[in-house]
């Protein structure tokens, strides 16, 4: 029972540890037991719980709330942590042809959807943030489908 305790706390801070402790925790307890599948972050507090309290973002995002900032500001600000989570903290190289993927959205009076993924590996430009860049066509769907309103409150102006 305090093993499981123990495991629980370390999963906690697993998030704001350095590649040298997470290796420390991998020894002690087992790599398995820190795995992570991007599929689990399926709410914003499951991408801030990932990211822990300490990440620049979830700090700044956390000011925001405080400051009473709403809207397209937030829901940007929302989007790159969860895109942070769910790249497992994957930072885009812009200086090799790393594939970079986003996505574009169809917005019609019939609805907002995925209109489709494109990659971007050798081009000086970005269509969007790179902080809302994945790190491959699968994760960036994924994002699409579970976030869709956060997404489409980023984008469209409301009237």
């Amino acid at each position: 029972m305090e093993t499981q305790k123990s495991i629980e706390k370390a999963k906690k801070l697993y998030g704001n540890l350095s590649d040298e402790l997470k290796e420390l925790l991998h020894d002690i307890y087992g790599k398995d037991a820190f795995d992570f599948n991007y599929e689990s972050i399926i709410s914003l507090e499951l991408a801030i719980k990932y990211c822990g309290d300490q990440d620049e973002d979830v700090v700044c995002y956390h000011k925001m709330v405080k400051a009473g900032i709403e809207g397209h500001t937030m829901r940007y600000q929302e989007l790159v942590i969860i895109t942070k989570a769910i790249n497992e903290k994957w930072v885009p190289d812009w200086t090799t042809n790393e594939p970079k993927w986003y996505g574009y959205f169809d917005m019609r009076p019939s609805g907002f959807g995925l209109s489709y993924a494109y990659y971007d590996n050798w081009f000086a430009h970005t269509y969007c943030g790179s902080r809302l860049y994945f790190k491959d066509e699968k994760r960036m769907r994924f994002a699409f489908a579970q976030f869709t309103e956060k997404y489409k409150e980023f984008i469209t102006i409301k009237k």
